[in-house]
């Protein structure tokens, strides 16, 4: 590991019962996360996964939905403010592959969100045998994930054989992917690879502002004051008056203020004052002194300035934060003037791509789902002119009891009730559920986030299949001319537009769609 450099490892068999971590290798600078096989398989004999993780780096095991069969481990660390999973999982070659990949896809949801997914481990599938029935299987999981499975080379030796079943499946860049096989080390291969977190690059943002500081008071009154009001209040048309106004104020502010172009690389950071760049600076330069002369003073020096450093902007951060956003609360128009400024994320940045401001293109999009069921002319007249049996179809009076009789015996394999549904649950009606969705927008409004809410009819099911066999199957089963006839008036003649409120307070709509 050291001749590596390696931050984090994955191990798979450990071989380690529960509570027996001790007897695993103690590696200098290096803690061990480890679990073991559970006690319920083969008596927790053999089995375990575990992660040798570099000291110094921020990672933290997650809990993961729970399977009686499957060892897996996961960890998060951020990297570069990026959200990464890291997760190892071994697949003894007897335990089925889809109960395996079920148990992963569950947790691996249930881990989200994240930015960069890495799963390691040995699946005990061999990926050089690609027409292997498991292969494919197991390649379809890896597009499932929009994983990219790095090793293309044999990883396990036994003998005069080779198989490809250690894996490594990320959807980060990465690099320098390499196979070692290291014979007093067992059958299995040391598989390196290297992964590259980029700090994300803040986008240069350029405003547009008026220096109204800079007014000289005495010859902007003056200015104001030569200005012909009387001639616009002695104007008959209010929309001449008001565009005149205008004319004459912009005239004043252009003389007085004229606009100024600005562009900032980095968000503010008012919180960095004088004494902060003066610290920074003197820090800087010991810095510089002590790479130069390599003399212990020097270097105490240093590491004193760079404590005092970080501890002084850490003050001047959470006072300017306690001055400017918390005690503002209850003044909501500083509050959020202050968050919009230093806290919350740039507004042109969370605006919709351009390609969704034109509402014909959004309502040809939402036509083409999921698409339309193809037919042929022989089918139609077929069921046009056939019947399924002499029978035909008919309907009979009923009650409610007997109709919430037969409902109550239709069995489900549901697992329970998810906790988004509103419908048919007691206590959870039309109006919690619109209350729901009010408090998740505004919990997005307040986290800064925008909202795109789609509110799809039932109906809309209908478009999917073809209305014309439909209706002649209809015939074919037994529906009489006036049930086909109503059948026909619901389904014919439909149409969808899109309607799109801007920001600015316009209104763009699209052409209907039949």
């Amino acid at each position: 590991m050291g001749n590596y450099s390696v931050d984090i490892m994955a191990i798979n068999e450990t071989w380690l019962r529960k509570g027996e971590e001790d007897r695993a290798p103690c590696v200098p600078g290096y803690k061990l996360r480890h679990i073991p096989r559970p006690t319920t398989v083969r008596g927790g004999r053999g089995g375990g996964v575990a992660f040798y993780i570099k000291g110094g780096i921020a990672a933290r095991v997650r809990a993961h939905p729970e399977h009686p069969n499957v060892e897996q481990l996961w960890l998060n660390l951020n990297i570069n403010k990026k959200k990464i999973l890291i997760g190892t999982a071994y697949r003894p070659p007897w335990f089925e592959l889809r109960s395996f990949l079920d148990a992963l896809t569950a947790s691996i949801s249930g881990l989200a969100p994240y930015e960069h997914l890495f799963l390691l481990g040995d699946f005990n599938v061999n990926l050089l045998d690609v027409n292997n029935t498991k292969t494919k299987e197991l390649m379809d999981f890896f597009g499932y994930l929009n994983i990219t499975q790095l090793v293309q080379t044999p990883t396990h030796f036994i003998g005069e054989s080779s198989s490809l079943i250690d894996i490594i499946c990320t959807d980060a860049p990465t690099r320098n992917v390499n196979v070692n096989h290291i014979k007093e080390l067992g059958h299995h291969s040391f598989i390196t690879c290297e992964t590259i977190i980029k700090k994300p690059k803040s986008k240069p943002r350029t405003i547009v502002f008026r220096p109204l500081k800079d007014i000289l008071l005495d010859y902007f009154t003056t200015d104001l004051e030569k200005l012909p009001w009387a001639s616009v209040s002695d104007m008959s048309d209010v929309n001449v008056m008001v565009q005149t106004y205008n004319f004459f104020l912009l005239q004043l502010f252009d003389l007085h203020a004229p606009l100024k172009r600005k562009t900032f690389k980095t968000r503010p950071t008012p919180w960095i004052t004088d004494n902060i760049r003066l610290i920074s600076r003197l820090r800087d330069d010991a810095r510089d002194r002590f790479r130069h002369s390599k003399l212990p003073g020097h270097k105490k020096y240093y590491l004193d300035l760079k404590h005092q450093a970080i501890t002084a902007l850490a003050c001047e951060k959470t006072a300017y934060f306690s001055k400017c956003i918390n005690d503002h609360i209850r003044d909501p128009k500083l509050l959020w003037r202050n968050l919009k400024t230093d806290v919350l994320p740039d507004h042109k940045q969370r605006l919709l791509p351009g390609h969704f401001n034109n509402p014909d293109e959004v309502n040809a999009a939402f036509l083409d789902v999921p698409g339309n069921c193809l037919h042929n002319m022989s089918q139609l007249s077929y069921f046009e002119a056939h019947r399924y049996s002499d029978a035909t179809f008919s309907l009979t009076v009923t009650n409610a009891e007997t109709v919430l009789k037969i409902i109550k015996s239709l069995g489900s394999n549901a697992q329970g009730v998810d906790d988004l549904q509103s419908g048919f649950r007691q206590g959870r009606g039309t109006a919690t559920a619109l209350a729901d969705v009010v408090g998740n927008i505004l919990e997005a409004r307040d986290r800064g986030e925008g909202t795109i809410l789609a509110l799809l009819d039932f109906s809309r099911a209908f478009d999917a299949i073809n209305t014309t066999l439909l209706l002649s199957k209809l015939t074919y089963y037994g529906f009489d001319n006036d049930a086909v006839e109503w059948f026909k008036s619901y389904l014919s003649g439909r149409s969808q537009y899109v309607e799109m409120h801007k920001e600015d307070g316009t209104t763009a709509s699209s052409s209907p769609l039949h």
